[in-house]
């Protein structure tokens, strides 16, 4: 998975270290949390509301996104559709 939509309508894309802390610092984004009770999901940042509005900028974060998830191996106990 390299995306999400949580219950409260945050979006979290999943990043690899460095594009990460860039997108904290460059839009002061945060750490995606789905649920303000769960802790943090450290892979993932929570993408703010006016990066969300220009999607120019936003689409290069999904490409890296997608690209960093295929090279992640799946979970042992993941089992695959048939």
């Amino acid at each position: 998975m390299y995306s999400m939509i949580s219950k409260y309508g945050v979006v979290g894309i999943r990043l690899p270290e460095p594009e990460r802390s860039a997108s904290l610092d460059n839009y002061k984004a945060t750490i995606f949390r789905a649920d303000p009770a769960w802790p943090p999901n450290k892979e993932y940042v929570a993408v703010p509301d006016d990066l969300l509005q220009g999607t120019a900028a936003l689409r290069p974060y999904l490409k890296v996104s997608y690209q960093y998830a295929r090279t992640l191996k799946s979970k042992a106990g993941a089992k695959k559709k048939a």
